[in-house]
């Protein structure tokens, strides 16, 4: 079986879209021979990429979704239930060709998105931030080296020519392209969520609470599998693994897990410089107290903290690819600021966390839970931190039978088998489509 899907990263680095795939590839190929294959949308361009049973295409290979569909010739198209320019247009192309269509949650781990009641997740500023991030130099991902005038910008009106041209070769209306355009650049501008996909021909769900939402548009049950999350799997597996830091001396070693939220146009530059060089400011007042920091494997530049750490003459470790397991049982305690799904793994495993409160931002899911258990504890101010990671670092920490609750509810079958589950249906849904076609 030939599985299409896409990234806006190169599979070797890992995010939480990469891993995914990665669960759903494993467990595929355990069941049937399995090809992936990816097709990254980034603004370079590289040759493609070959490695085992996947393959690597690059978005300027090809002309349209349909152009890319015909060249690639997948059994399958994994694509998100929400109408993102490049896969929507695979999704089209797919329609068009006949080509099947399963659609998935997304990339992440808090499901509240999709509650019972609807709510969105909303922080202020959000029309802001949507145009401070169309006017950067750098997608999230870029490096500095990459950094070019608007090239963010020039960037979304590519991949929205590819939206058009995809549409020009399905013979969609004019007027309904041109009513689209419209509609995509208003909801751009007011940071509504992407419209629905309701055209999939099935929808793999994290959870039980999806339904509803999915309901809501009009798809049917029949087309819909709940099998959990695949990101949670390899969590499940891991957070056995993570202990209390034996003592040495009165040290106390912190880890840092930074947040992209300058990134993400959610912080300016001088915002982000001032709260990193405070925050670390802050922590050298103490000489028990040793500090190294995490970084985001993928939209976070490594260069730019290597420059402030010699501007402000600090020798701290920086991680950027490493897996969080690997790391923290090297640590007493993780201090960590912004939204971020690093916080609801830290709160899984019960790792002693700080959380220094950033204005305007919401928390992310099982958050609030760790902090009322006492698995994360929340620093207002700067002025408190020192006195809080000795306080913390002084005291034991159990998850509560109350929390452990919370979690089940909140995670379909936390059980390290959602791959297998998504895998099962993938298949059973492919079969069942080959069979028709026949």
């Amino acid at each position: 079986m030939k599985l299409l899907v896409f990234s806006t990263v190169i599979p070797t680095k890992k995010n939480l879209r990469v891993k995914t795939f990665e669960t759903l590839h494993k467990a595929l190929k355990k069941r049937i021979p399995t090809e992936l294959i990816w097709v990254v949308y980034q603004p370079d361009q590289f040759e493609k990429i070959m490695m085992d049973d996947q393959t690597i295409y690059c978005i300027q290979d090809f002309n349209d979704g349909v152009d890319l569909l015909k060249k690639l010739n997948p059994d399958l198209v994994l694509v998100p239930n929400r109408k993102e320019p490049i896969q929507h247009s695979a999704s089209l192309a797919g329609k068009t060709l006949g080509i099947p269509l399963i659609g998935f949650s997304g990339a992440k781990i808090d499901n509240r998105l999709f509650g019972e009641k609807f709510e969105n997740m909303k922080v202020e500023g959000q029309t802001r931030a949507a145009f401070k991030k169309l006017l950067q130099n750098k997608l999230p991902a870029d490096s500095e080296e990459q950094s070019k005038f608007l090239r963010r910008a020039r960037f979304f009106l590519y991949k929205y020519r590819f939206f058009i041209k995809t549409q020009l070769s399905v013979k969609r209306n004019i007027f309904k392209i041109f009513f689209l355009l419209l509609r995509d650049f208003v909801n751009f501008g007011s940071s509504a969520s992407l419209p629905f996909n309701t055209s999939l021909d099935h929808y793999l769900l994290h959870d039980k609470l999806e339904v509803g939402r999915h309901q809501y548009y009009g798809i049917p049950a029949e087309k819909i599998s709940v099998v959990g999350n695949p990101l949670l799997d390899d969590i499940f597996h891991k957070i056995s693994t993570v202990k209390t830091r034996t003592k040495i001396n009165n040290q106390i070693k912190i880890l840092i897990f930074t947040d992209s939220l300058y990134e993400h146009g959610i912080w300016s530059y001088k915002e982000r410089e001032s709260f990193l060089k405070n925050l670390f400011g802050k922590l050298q007042e103490d000489k028990t107290i040793l500090f190294d920091i995490k970084i985001h494997p993928t939209t976070e530049s490594e260069t730019y903290y290597q420059g402030l750490f010699k501007k402000l003459g600090l020798s701290a470790k920086i991680f950027q690819s490493e897996d969080l397991y690997d790391l923290i049982n090297n640590y007493d305690i993780i201090v960590t600021y912004g939204v971020s799904t690093t916080h609801t793994e830290l709160s899984l495993c019960g790792k002693k966390t700080i959380l220094i409160s950033t204005k305007h931002l919401p928390t992310f899911l099982l958050v609030d839970e760790a902090i009322k258990a006492g698995l994360i504890r929340q620093c207002n101010n700067f002025m408190d931190l020192i006195p809080l990671i000795h306080d913390f670092h002084e005291q034991e920490i159990n998850l509560t039978n109350e929390f452990i609750e919370q979690r089940d509810k909140y995670f379909y079958k936390f059980d390290g088998k959602s791959g297998k589950r998504a895998a099962d249906s993938i298949i059973q849904f492919f079969e069942t489509m080959k069979s028709k076609s026949n």
